[in-house]
């Protein structure tokens, strides 16, 4: 998971740390979702990319990410 997430952060940050402002941060991150969805190393078959999307929203807007958690965790204590 951690691994996953990370992978989602560093794509996301990527732009800002090499400088580049023409490629928005999170057309790279999707490119990093896509790529986890769909490996070229694993015949095109991957996993959910649940773990990569946080990463990418953790990178990108962790307030954002802050917020869902709250919801997701809030959700899961009343219907479980």
């Amino acid at each position: 998971f951690i691994i996953d997430m990370l992978k989602g952060t560093v794509a996301t940050l990527l732009p800002h740390i090499l400088g580049v402002t023409a490629i928005s941060p999170i057309l790279i991150g999707l490119f990093a979702i896509i790529g986890h969805t769909f490996p070229i190393f694993a015949k095109f078959k991957g996993g959910k990319a649940v773990a990569t999307s946080a990463g990418v929203l953790l990178g990108f807007a962790p307030m954002f990410l802050l917020y869902l958690l709250i919801i997701f965790v809030g959700t899961l204590y009343l219907f479980s």
